[in-house]
């Protein structure tokens, strides 16, 4: 690349680089906008060999010609990094780290992880508008539900009725609702559920700015609420089914009182008439009768994130809600 050509690209905005590269060293010249001055470009010369990196000098680009600076020495190990990659197509791989030790078996695969993952977001848009082009679900009634103090703080009394249209906070938001695995043969709280409602309270906060949420269980209100003081879960609105039919109908339980778990969503149209928009079970298919509702949650999407994978981890309530940190 020609001078004129590079500072043409510089002055674009665009950060420029090319290499020189033999079996013992590297040499190296990135550029970038200067922040001390928007009319000016910084230029950096790096030499590289296998032990360490310079930085050899730099220049200030002005608009019509370069002044040479006093010239910078820099040195330092080069797992420490020193020159701009990141977020850079290098060798063919797109760079998420400035690491400069990094194999190029590793690189590859990583390039092959990047593409699958990009994959996958498109995947899941697609599912996701898919999912919004749904036409008009079912209408349902107004199912009633049992409800303690808006504060588990302040006991279990009184319980009151409220419906489910009253769930809905202001017109053209979505009622999602959680069905909690808990109550009727469902006699221990299922801990899937639990952790699946601990990430819920965590987020509730966020949710509540485009969706309304309530969690529903078979159990009464003093039971359920109990739970959830063990839990800590002080920002949902917690509900009792009571004698409705709203669990059987969306398929949250059998006629014995058998418990599923199951993600509701529902709507309003502008004349009050209340519709079922989308359920999702854990239960897909035959051969995936536990994952359907995965990507929901944060918790396995960390996991699948290490090289240990999410393996054969359960929930469970016996560890309840502590967390051991690691601390120096």
């Amino acid at each position: 690349m020609k001078d004129e050509e590079y500072t043409s690209q510089i002055r674009a905005g665009k950060r420029a680089r090319y290499e020189f590269r033999n079996s013992n060293f590297g040499f190296e010249r990135t550029s970038a906008p200067s922040p001390a001055a928007p009319n000016v470009e910084f230029v950096l010369y790096f030499f590289r060999s296998p032990g360490n990196f310079s930085v050899l000098t730099s220049f200030d680009w002005l608009s019509i010609y370069s002044e040479a600076r006093e010239p910078a020495f820099v040195t330092g190990d080069v797992t420490t990094g020193g020159v701009l990659m990141v977020h850079e197509m290098i060798d063919g791989t797109f760079r998420q780290t400035n690491l400069p030790n990094e194999s190029p078996e590793y690189l590859a695969k990583r390039e092959e992880v990047r593409l699958a993952e990009i994959e996958l977001l498109k995947q899941r848009e697609r599912v996701a508008a898919l999912r919004r082009e749904l036409p008009k679900g079912a209408t349902i009634q107004d199912y009633e539900f049992l409800e303690g103090p808006t504060s588990l703080d302040q006991g279990d009394e009184p319980v009151r009725k409220v419906r489910l249209s009253e769930l809905f906070t202001a017109p053209d938001r979505s009622l999602v609702i959680y069905h909690f695995m808990y109550g009727k043969k469902q006699t221990v709280a299922c801990p899937m559920c639990t952790a699946w409602i601990d990430s819920f309270n965590g987020v509730a906060h966020h949710l509540a700015q485009n969706v309304d949420l309530a969690i529903v269980a078979a159990a009464d209100p003093s039971t359920l609420r109990a739970h959830a003081r063990k839990r800590g879960w002080n920002k949902l609105r917690l509900l009792s089914a009571g004698d409705s039919t709203f669990k059987y109908d969306l398929g949250s339980e059998d006629r014995e009182g058998g418990q599923d778990s199951t993600i509701s969503v529902f709507t309003r149209d502008s004349d009050g008439t209340l519709r079922h928009f989308y359920s999702g079970h854990p239960w897909l298919a035959d051969d995936v009768k536990e994952r359907g509702i995965d990507e929901l949650n944060p918790i396995w999407n960390v996991m699948d994130l290490t090289p240990q994978g999410r393996g054969k981890w359960y929930a469970s309530l016996d560890y309840g809600t502590k967390v051991q940190v690691a601390r120096g």
